[in-house]
């Protein structure tokens, strides 16, 4: 038994580890505020931290949220193997916070490109810029779904995975 528990660092027993963690979730609430799921892979995520995303800007850690006991509660420190939940405009799906090195193991950070196509068109003009945020919306928390605007034609035409 020893051996087996051995394996496994409980959480808040971080040491120095650098901060590596992945964005595998976009939802929006029901007030339209966009929240990011994160996993932390390694180290200590703390509130008022700057971290790095890989390949782009930083991030200030404004508010933080945990899953515990079956609610979501507000925290200042979340720690590796944890959910996070950020409010955050930037973040996208697949987006690592921190060291990627420090990932477990090689993530699948290359979306397969869309296999079907098709065009779409609103029942009125006036409902195109509705379809059109609602789409951003849509593919903004699916990777598989991408649209986008002629612009020759101005047709809407969407991308997608069978």
């Amino acid at each position: 038994m020893d051996a087996v528990t051995g394996l496994f660092q409980p959480i808040g027993e971080q040491g120095g580890a650098a901060l590596c963690g992945s964005v595998f979730k976009v939802e929006y609430t029901d007030c339209g505020q966009r929240r990011v799921y994160l996993r932390l892979y390694s180290g200590t995520l703390r509130l008022r931290d700057t971290v790095a995303l890989a390949g782009r800007e930083k991030l200030k850690i404004t508010e933080m949220r945990i899953p515990s006991k079956g609610e979501i509660v507000r925290t200042d420190t979340a720690h590796k193997g944890e959910i996070v939940i950020l409010p955050s405009d930037s973040l996208r799906l697949n987006d690592i916070l921190g060291d990627k090195t420090q990932l477990p193991r090689e993530m699948w950070s290359d979306v397969p490109f869309p296999m079907l196509r098709t065009t779409i068109t609103p029942k009125t003009a006036e409902q195109r810029d509705r379809l059109l945020d609602a789409l951003t919306q849509i593919a903004d928390t699916d990777p598989l779904l991408h649209y986008e605007v002629d612009s020759t034609t101005h047709e809407i035409i969407l991308s997608f995975l069978g």
